[in-house]
């Protein structure tokens, strides 16, 4: 009789879960749409990525691995003071300087604290200064009329004080906010 040895046992499956791969075994695609499809990348940014530089794509195959390293980095690399063209940056930033002066003295642009004292003089100095004035004055300049004398005198301190306000509103942008 001739001894045979055991049959192997057969390789225990793992059929639950999806297929496990690898850190390092990343997968390679066909194309743009099948990573996009694949990896729920969207497809616009995976489009930009090419335009910007990053060499994921070559030879019609799209690497996933060097896209995602692309990506994760990108921001360190604009944080980085050795890609910044700082030549051309200066530049623009000079450029954009005179253009505000520019603005300015074409009177496009006004300073914030000018603005600001502008609004304190209106509403501090010219208003409540009339409406301080009306208190003092119109109890004395009503006593004694009937109703449509009453309603001319308001009238009557209506119109001045619109007339003090445009004065002092003038006065005001003569002297440029130095008031």
């Amino acid at each position: 009789m001739i001894k045979s040895s055991p049959p192997p046992l057969p390789e225990p499956k793992n059929t639950r879960g999806r297929p496990r791969v690898r850190a390092m075994e990343i997968p390679m695609f066909d194309s743009l749409q099948h990573m996009a499809g694949m990896t729920g990348i969207p497809l616009s940014v995976l489009k930009l990525a090419k335009r910007s530089g990053c060499m994921f794509c070559s030879h019609g195959r799209c690497d996933l691995m060097i896209f995602l390293k692309w990506f994760f980095n990108e921001n360190q690399e604009k944080q980085g003071h050795e890609n910044i063209d700082w030549i051309s940056r200066d530049k623009r930033g000079s450029a954009l300087l005179k253009e505000a002066k520019l603005e300015e003295e074409l009177e496009r642009v006004i300073d914030f604290s000018i603005a600001s004292r502008f609004v304190n003089y209106l509403t501090q100095v010219a208003f409540f200064s009339e409406l301080e004035r009306l208190a003092q004055e119109f109890p004395a300049t009503l006593k004694g009329k009937n109703e449509i004398e009453v309603e001319n005198e308001v009238e009557t301190q209506i119109k001045q004080i619109k007339e003090s306000l445009t004065k002092s509103v003038q006065e005001w942008i003569e002297k440029k906010g130095k008031v």
